[in-house]
Formats: C-alpha cells, structure tokens, sequence
C-alpha cells in the first residue's frame, strides 16, 4: 500500500487515480511522473512549489518506479491502467 501522506492533500485524489487506475492526471502531475523539474516547477502552484522536495520523496520511496520517469513510462502507465493491469508490459517493467 502507498503512503501518500505527505503529499498535499488536494493532489492525493489525482495522485491516487494516476497510480492506481492510470487515469492521466493535470499538467504539474505530468510534468512531475515525466520526470521534467523545470516544467514541474512552471506549472506548480505555490503549494505544490513548497512541497517539491515531498514531491522527490514519494517518487523515490513510495511511487512504482515504472509509473514515473520519462513522459513516455507515463504514458504507458496510463495504457496498462496503472496498478490494476498487473503483470505491466516490459516498458513499464523497466527502471531505466
């Protein structure tokens, strides 16, 4: 089970259903799974700006490492349905 608590609590529900049911969420929650700081910055309003470092966190220690990445792991995260499509395709596999 994911530990989303640290997350800003208005973005656990997208979080949540990009993760879990590979639902793709609004621009600053793609920018961040795609793994783009700069356009996670840009797009970040000013509490997401302040929770940047929670934002590393959750990816490092509690996000499936084939759901975030580049924008292409998320977009293949999104055609596998995220955690309900177990076993993922090899893209989604992959760490690298």
């Amino acid at each position: 089970m994911l530990n989303y608590d640290r997350l800003p609590i208005r973005m656990v529900c997208a979080t949540r259903r990009y993760i879990e049911e590979g639902i793709l969420p609004g621009d600053f929650l793609q920018q961040v799974f795609s793994n783009s700081l700069v356009g996670a910055y840009m797009e970040a309003d000013n509490g997401n700006r302040a929770c940047m470092f929670e934002w590393a966190k959750f990816l490092y220690w509690e996000a499936p490492p084939g759901c975030h990445g580049s924008k292409e792991k998320m977009v293949a995260w999104c055609a596998c349905q995220g955690l309900r499509d177990e076993p993922w395709p090899e893209e989604v596999k992959s760490d690298g």
